[in-house]
């Protein structure tokens, strides 16, 4: 990455880091056709997760007393919630 730049920022404007546009517009009204084509809600389509890991990965982070969440913080509270995910799903294999 160039120094002091974004991932976005360089994305955006890819000629000022000498790079070229290659995206292409795509027109609003396309994206509304699309989606309204789709036989699932926006909300299931964009989901990372499944319904039961989310209700899990909710019950360890209670769990573990909800810490306060950051980009400092993501990885340290992750790494104290994954042995307990990986402990319950072994429970119920």
């Amino acid at each position: 990455m160039p120094s002091g730049a974004t991932p976005q920022h360089i994305f955006a404007c890819p000629e000022a880091y000498g790079g070229e546009r290659y995206s292409q517009p795509v027109p609003s009204e396309a994206t509304t056709v699309l989606r309204n084509n789709l036989e699932i809600s926006r909300e299931e389509a964009l989901r990372w997760v499944s319904d039961e890991f989310a209700a899990a990965a909710n019950e360890v982070y209670v769990e573990i007393g909800s810490p306060s969440l950051s980009l400092d913080s993501g990885w340290d509270v992750f790494a104290v919630m994954a042995p307990l995910l990986e402990h319950m799903y072994d429970e119920h294999e």
